[in-house]
């Protein structure tokens, strides 16, 4: 992701503050994720959502959305 951010300010442009929006928000990105997925796995497992496995059916499509996400980016080489 640092490469993409380094990558999309445009010459003599604020890195500073685009390097510094992005580590905020991976840090707070980290801070949310994994209480999100247990308290998913929590609701998936007492309440027998998809056999106790919703969660992971939810986490699979961040995947893929993650994946098609990535597609869309510019190329570098271009």
């Amino acid at each position: 992701m640092q490469v993409l951010i380094v990558q999309s300010v445009p010459e003599g442009g604020p890195l500073g503050t685009a390097n510094g929006i992005g580590q905020m928000l991976a840090s707070g990105m980290r801070t949310i994720a994994p209480s999100f997925a247990s308290s998913l796995f929590s609701v998936s497992q007492q309440r027998n959502l998809a056999g106790g496995n919703l969660v992971y059916y939810i986490l699979l499509g961040f995947t893929v959305l993650g994946v098609f996400s990535s597609t869309l980016l510019m190329d570098p080489l271009k």
